[in-house]
């Protein structure tokens, strides 16, 4: 049963669980969804795939709960594996530890439902350092202090600046000042709407790592470009044109 934390009153409303894109222990494939459940009466009945033992490793669910009267919050849920049923203490988390072999994120999704009045979003660890947040919506790189706040783990937007339903957020970020990394790197090569390669001065790694700006605006690999060790090579539609401003981060 779920209460409100008022009295013996239960909770009525929604639920909007985000499911994360993983592969579970036991193999089985699970694809980013968001998941509406109608909640009557504190009555709450799930069936959740294990993050435990998933790939890759730290992954979790965001919940949305929208209470029928009074404020929506947000909670990130690790779901262990079990023979019994679990009740919502036992996989609620204020975040899964920081993973011990790798001090970056790369392209995660922030949690929360993007429904157009939401303005409150998690990441899975507070940023260290909180300036090392990349942070897109729809493929352009927000800035911080004016397109959003962040503490801790928590991003916060503005009014009049809440994700939408059909926008897509994506941040990049280091979880430990620990590990190598470069910033806001120019790729060496000439931009005259002829060529097409570029070179960038240590192969990222792994090379899901770069992040590829051009005035601002995030390049996607395989459809912009494609890399192999250190060259960056844009597709037709894609080459750098005279005074367009490229931008490279990634891990090596």
């Amino acid at each position: 049963m779920l209460y409100t934390g008022v009295g013996d009153v239960l909770f009525e409303g929604r639920l909007l669980i985000t499911t994360p894109d993983m592969r579970a222990a036991d193999g089985t494939t699970v694809v980013r969804w968001v998941h509406e459940v109608r909640i009557n009466n504190g009555v709450v009945s799930l069936q959740l795939a294990p993050n435990e033992g998933g790939q890759p490793p730290g992954s979790r669910y965001a919940v949305h709960f929208v209470p029928s009267r009074g404020p929506a919050w947000n909670e990130q849920w690790f779901v262990p594996t079990s023979p019994t049923p679990l009740r919502i203490h036992q996989v609620r988390v204020a975040h899964p530890p920081p993973p011990s072999t790798d001090a970056f994120v790369d392209a995660e999704t922030p949690a929360g439902a993007i429904d157009g009045s939401n303005p409150v979003f998690t990441l899975t660890w507070p940023p260290t350092p909180p300036s090392s947040v990349i942070l897109t919506k729809n493929g352009l790189i927000l800035k911080a202090g004016l397109d959003y706040a962040i503490s801790g783990s928590v991003i916060t937007f503005p009014q009049g600046a809440v994700p939408r339903p059909d926008d897509v957020l994506q941040a990049w970020y280091r979880s430990s000042t620990t590990g190598t990394f470069v910033d806001a790197e120019t790729p060496a090569g000439t931009r005259d709407a002829v060529n097409r390669v570029f070179t960038l001065t240590w192969p990222p790694n792994p090379a899901k790592s770069l992040i590829l700006v051009r005035n601002g605006l995030v390049l996607r690999a395989g459809l912009d470009y494609s890399i192999s060790g250190s060259v960056i090579t844009f597709t037709d539609s894609a080459i750098p044109q005279p005074g367009d401003v490229l931008s490279a981060w990634y891990r090596r």
